[in-house]
C-alpha cells in the first residue's frame, strides 16, 4: 500500500491534505494539477471562445461552411473548464454542505461571459439582415444598426448559448456522468419549451448530412439535440483527459469514454441508416401520391416607400394587381394543365395592393380573373377585427392581423387564416402593453413600424378530396409548432408566403429556406417556400428541393407539378407527448442530481475509503 500523510485516509500521496470522500478537490488545486499552465489558461480562453463564435457563424446556413457542424461548441466548452477553475468559482461537486448562493451567482457570471461573445461573433457573420433592416427601413445609421446587430441579435444568442448549453454545463462539469445527462437533456427540453423568435436546435446545423437529419420526424429538430450535444461533450471529454492528469475531478476514465464513444456512434449509425431508409420510403409514397399543381408568383415589387433609406432598397418594381395577374397568367401558360387536376395559384406576402376582403373593386377583378380559368388562389393580404355590432370600415378596426385567404375557382372565399408568429419591430412591439412609452418613442422614430394581432388558432385550407394545404406566413416557419399543428389537423401541403425584402441580398434566403425544410421533414409534407423578392423553392416531404430555385430579386414564377405523398410522422401525431417525455426525463436526472449530493451513510464512506486504499 502506498505511504499516507493521513493515516485516516490510505492511498493518499506525501504532502497532500486529505480530504472527505465525496468533495472535489478546490477548483485552484484542479488547475494546478492540469497540463496546461494557468496562465496559458487564462490568456486561451477569449480565443476558446471567440473561436467557438465564428464556427457558430460558419455553421449556419448560407456559408457553405455546414461541415464545422461537429465540433462547434467544443472550445466554448474548454473555456468554460479552464474559466470556472480560475479561482475556485462554482460550488463543490458533490461536497457534504449545500453551495452558498455566491458560489452559484459566480458560476453563472463566468459561464454567462464565455457565452455572450459567442452569440456576438455568430452575430457578426451572419446577422447581416438585421443590418440592412435597421439601416435600410429602420432610420438608424450603419454604425448604429451594426450596434443594433452585435448588441441586439448577439446578445439574443449569446443568452440562448448561455442558457442552453454554458449554464447546464458549468453546473454538471464536476459530476460528469451525471452533467452528461443534464446537459444533453436540458439542451432538448429548453429548445423545445422555451418562446422564442426564432426556433433552431442546435442538432439542425447537422443539415449537410441530409440523411442523418431524417430523425426529426420522430424526435423533432430539439430532439436531435440528443445526437449533437452528446458529440459535443465526448469530444470535450477526450481533450479534458489529455491536458488534465486521469486523477483529477471531473475527470471521466478513458475506458468509459470509450464506452460512450461507442454507444454514441451505433446511436449516429442507427439515425442514418433510418434516414436513409425513411427517405426510400417517402420517395415511393410520393410516386403514387395526390396530384395538384401550384403555380408561385415572385413579383419581386419594391418596398422603397417604407425605406427611411429608399435608394438603397433594391427593387424597383411597384406593386400593381395588373403585374400580379399578368405574372399569374404566364406562370399558368407554362403549366401543362390537366382537367382532373386541382390548380393553386399563390400570391406571396406583401404583394396584394390592398386589403382584400375590404377593397371591393380590385377583390372584383381578381374573382373574375379566377372564374375566367376555373383555378383556385392562395393570397397574402391584412385583415381586421371589428368592434361587435360594428359595420366593417365604419370605424377604426380593433386589431389588424397578418392574413392568408383561399378563393375557389368561382372567386368565393373558402377560408381566412390570421398569421400566428408576429416579426418584433416589424409587425409588433415587444412589451409595449407595459411600457407605454417605449412604444410611443419607437412609434415616433420608425412610423411604419406595424401593431399586428397574432392569430390564435391554425387553419387548413382543403384543395380537393386529397389534397389540404397549410397556410403559413413568413416567420410562421420558423418555430415547430405552426407547421406541426396545421398537419396534424390534416394538411398535407404546406406553403410559406413570405416577404424577404426588408433583410437584402444577405444569408437570410438560405437561413429562411433551411427551416422550411425541417418544417417539411418532421411533418413529412412537401413545402413551397414563396417570397416576394427569393428566394422561392419547393422542398419535398424529404426535405430535398423539387423544384428549380428562383433566385434573390428578380421577377419569375414557379410552374409545378406536385404529387403529396399519405405518409405520416411520429413527431406530427405526438410531438407534444414526445417533448414532455424529454422533460420527464430531464426531471429524473433533476431528482438524480440532487439525491447524489445527500452525504454518504458511514458504512458507505467506509467502503469507499475501502475501496480507494
Amino acid at each position: 500500500m502506498p505511504r499516507s500523510s493521513n493515516p485516516s485516509r490510505p492511498g493518499t500521496p506525501p504532502g497532500r491534505p486529505a480530504r472527505a470522500p465525496g468533495v472535489t478537490a478546490p477548483a485552484g488545486a484542479a488547475a494546478a494539477g492540469g497540463r496546461v499552465p494557468p496562465r496559458v489558461r487564462r490568456r486561451a480562453v477569449p480565443a476558446l471562445v471567440a473561436l467557438s463564435g465564428v464556427l457558430l457563424g460558419l455553421a449556419i446556413p448560407g456559408r457553405g461552411t455546414g461541415w464545422v457542424w461537429p465540433v462547434v461548441f467544443v472550445p466554448l466548452l474548454v473555456a468554460l473548464d479552464w474559466t470556472l477553475d480560475a479561482e475556485g468559482a462554482g460550488p463543490a461537486s458533490g461536497g457534504w454542505r449545500r453551495p452558498a448562493w455566491r458560489d452559484w451567482g459566480r458560476l453563472g457570471w463566468r459561464a454567462l461571459a464565455c457565452a455572450w461573445p459567442v452569440g456576438v461573433l455568430m452575430a457578426a457573420l451572419s446577422g447581416g439582415w438585421v443590418v440592412n433592416t435597421a439601416h435600410v427601413y429602420g432610420r438608424l445609421p450603419l454604425v448604429l444598426a451594426h450596434g443594433v446587430n452585435l448588441l441586439g441579435y448577439g446578445t439574443l444568442v449569446g443568452l440562448e448559448v448561455f442558457l442552453f448549453l454554458a449554464l447546464p454545463f458549468a453546473v454538471g462539469r464536476t459530476r460528469p456522468r451525471w452533467g452528461f445527462a443534464l446537459v444533453t437533456l436540458w439542451s432538448a427540453v429548453a429548445q423545445a419549451f422555451t418562446p422564442r423568435f426564432i426556433s433552431w436546435s442546435y442538432g439542425q446545423m447537422m443539415y449537410p448530412l441530409a440523411a442523418l437529419v431524417q430523425a426529426a420526424d420522430v424526435l423533432g429538430s430539439p430532439g436531435l439535440n440528443l445526437l449533437y450535444v452528446p458529440l459535443q461533450l465526448l469530444l470535450f471529454g477526450w481533450l479534458r483527459a489529455g491536458y488534465r492528469p486521469g486523477s483529477a475531478p471531473g475527470n471521466v476514465p478513458r475506458r468509459a469514454l470509450a464506452w460512450a464513444s461507442a454507444a454514441l456512434a451505433i446511436a449516429f449509425a442507427a439515425a442514418f441508416a433510418y434516414g436513409q431508409w425513411r427517405q426510400a420510403d417517402v420517395a415511393r409514397a410520393e410516386a403514387v401520391g395526390a396530384p395538384v399543381q401550384l403555380v408561385g408568383v415572385q413579383p419581386d415589387f419594391s418596398l422603397r416607400r417604407l425605406a427611411s433609406n429608399p435608394d438603397l432598397a433594391i427593387s424597383t418594381r411597384e406593386a400593381s394587381l395588373d403585374d400580379l395577374l399578368a405574372d399569374s397568367e404566364r406562370g399558368l401558360q407554362a403549366l401543362a394543365r390537366r382537367p382532373e387536376v386541382p390548380v393553386v395559384v399563390v400570391w406571396p406576402e406583401s404583394v396584394y395592393p390592398e386589403p382584400f376582403l375590404y377593397a371591393p373593386r380590385e377583390r372584383a377583378r381578381v374573382e373574375a380573373w379566377l372564374r375566367g380559368r376555373g383555378v383556385q388562389l392562395v393570397l397574402a393580404t391584412t385583415d381586421f377585427a371589428w368592434a361587435p355590432g360594428t359595420a366593417p370600415g365604419t370605424l377604426r378596426p380593433q386589431g389588424i392581423y397578418g392574413a392568408a385567404v383561399h378563393l375557389g375557382p368561382e372567386g368565393r372565399v373558402l377560408g381566412v387564416y390570421h398569421k400566428l408568429t408576429l416579426i418584433p419591430f416589424g409587425e409588433t412591439i415587444p412589451f409595449a402593453s407595459w411600457f407605454p412609452a417605449w412604444r410611443a418613442a419607437l412609434k415616433a422614430w420608425i412610423p411604419q413600424i406595424g401593431e399586428f394581432e397574432a392569430g390564435t388558432r391554425y387553419a387548413v385550407f382543403p384543395v380537393s378530396d386529397r389534397v389540404r394545404l397549410a397556410p403559413m406566413i413568413c416567420f410562421d416557419a420558423t418555430v415547430f409548432h405552426v407547421a406541426r399543428g396545421m398537419a396534424d389537423a390534416g394538411a398535407n401541403l404546406g406553403l410559406v408566403l413570405a416577404n424577404l425584402a426588408w433583410f437584402g441580398r444577405t444569408s437570410v434566403a438560405d437561413q429562411f429556406a433551411a427551416f422550411v425544410r425541417f418544417r417539411a421533414i418532421e411533418n413529412r409534407i412537401p413545402i413551397l417556400l414563396l417570397s416576394q423578392n427569393g428566394r422561392s423553392l419547393l422542398f419535398d416531404a424529404r426535405g430535398e428541393v423539387a423544384s428549380p430555385v428562383l433566385g434573390q430579386f428578380e421577377a419569375a414564377r414557379l410552374a409545378l407539378d406536385v404529387r403529396v405523398p399519405a405518409t405520416g410522422s411520429v413527431y406530427r401525431r405526438w410531438g407534444p407527448w414526445i417533448e414532455r417525455g424529454y422533460a420527464l426525463l430531464l426531471a429524473a436526472v433533476l431528482v438524480w442530481g440532487w439525491w447524489g449530493r445527500r452525504p454518504a451513510p458511514p458504512a458507505a464512506e467506509a467502503r469507499a475509503r475501502a475501496k480507494a486504499a
